[in-house]
């Protein structure tokens, strides 16, 4: 398995908070020579805590172009269960 850098959460919206995260693996995988890779959830982590997710601000596939917009090499979506 190669190493990386990895950035993780659940990263809806990709708010200024995340794209500070996601700028500074990528800075540190730059700087590494590394891969920066965003793990984020298919499902929202709520849907298992409470019952009920709160309604996604972006798509999957919007979600994982601003990711990498911000610099992640790669994103990799996992239920979260």
């Amino acid at each position: 398995m190669k190493k990386a850098v990895i950035a993780l959460g659940f990263f809806d919206g990709v708010h200024k908070g995340h794209e500070k995260i996601i700028k500074t693996a990528a800075k540190i995988a730059e700087e590494r020579a590394l891969s920066c890779v965003c793990l984020t959830f298919a499902t929202h982590p709520q849907a298992l805590v409470s019952g009920k997710a709160p309604e996604m601000i972006t798509t999957d596939e919007e979600k994982a172009r601003r990711m990498k917009d911000r610099g992640a090499d790669k994103v990799i979506s996992l239920p979260f269960d």
